[in-house]
């Protein structure tokens, strides 16, 4: 699916070079972002995640091919930023990395709170009709490409160690580059060392994407391509200008399966759990541009 939208793509902006009717055009505008997939419970159904609604802005080149007075085919070229706000709040785990390599199991509760932006370029394409002059009607489909994923955020956490040493209230800012980040980085000096069941933990000031989870031996926290479909409304202004509002609901899961885990608690082992969730962009935009 993804190889024919791109071959549709590359036909269409190939073919549409030669039209003497093609119009040109650029777009801008606001995205309002939600991650969308199944939330984990703890053992008496109570919801422990949350997602919400974050923005971002999008902007881009627009090539218009018309067929007809009130048909045609669009391409795009888009930068794109999606995403969402991600919040954990319950009974929780870590695994704390010590600094002999080894790591120190803690159970208690923890809040999470993340502020998720993924930028992509986008290749939508679409087919469009204009019931009256100043109205038109599209819909389509769109293949995105991860150029940057980031997080800002917090984690708080308080529990207890295998040996039963009681840590209380950790707190440590996230700051998050899912593509470059490696295991163990962390993105400023230490804060301070916690002596846990007789092993040195290092607690940071800023702790990166892959701090206290190993990053997936391929790829990263989210995977590089989205697709999705979209359907959208613009009111013209004009001949040239226009607002527009668009529905963009992804189809593929973003994230990792490989860098997915159950947060409220391990295995017999005190391994994490892999969950393997689909989780699925869905994003409202407001958008404004204009033809040449």
């Amino acid at each position: 699916m993804r190889k024919l939208l791109l071959f549709c793509v590359f036909c269409f902006f190939l073919s549409s070079g030669y039209a003497q009717d093609l119009r040109l055009g650029f777009q801008a505008g606001l995205n309002f972002n939600h991650l969308s997939g199944p939330l984990e419970k703890d053992g008496t159904g109570r919801i422990l995640e949350e997602m919400t609604t974050n923005s971002g802005f999008q902007i881009g080149a627009v090539a218009n091919y018309p067929l007809l007075d009130f048909l045609g085919l669009r391409g795009e070229l888009l930068f794109t930023q999606l995403g969402g706000r991600y919040r954990y709040h319950g009974q929780s785990f870590l695994h704390m990395p010590t600094e002999s390599g080894k790591s120190v199991l803690l159970t208690g509760n923890k809040t999470l709170t993340l502020n998720i932006n993924n930028a992509y370029f986008y290749l939508p394409l679409s087919v469009y009709i204009k019931p009256i002059k100043q109205v038109e009607l599209s819909a389509g489909a769109g293949l995105g490409f991860l150029i940057a994923s980031t997080a800002v955020g917090q984690l708080r956490f308080g529990g207890i160690t295998e040996g039963g040493q009681v840590l209380d209230t950790l707190e440590v800012s996230l700051i998050y580059n899912y593509l470059k980040d490696q295991t163990g980085n962390s993105n400023e000096s230490i804060q301070q060392m916690l002596i846990l069941d007789g092993e040195s933990v290092a607690i940071p000031t800023r702790a990166g994407a892959y701090w206290l989870q190993a990053r997936p031996e391929q790829g990263a926290a989210f995977n590089r391509w989205d697709f999705s479909l979209h359907a959208a409304i613009k009111l013209y202004l004009g001949q040239s200008l226009y607002l527009g509002g668009k529905i963009q609901y992804g189809l593929s899961d973003v994230s990792n399966d490989a860098f997915d885990y159950a947060r409220y608690r391990p295995d017999a082992d005190g391994q994490p759990i892999p969950r393997a969730d689909k989780d699925t962009q869905l994003s409202y935009q407001i958008q404004v541009g204009f033809n040449f």
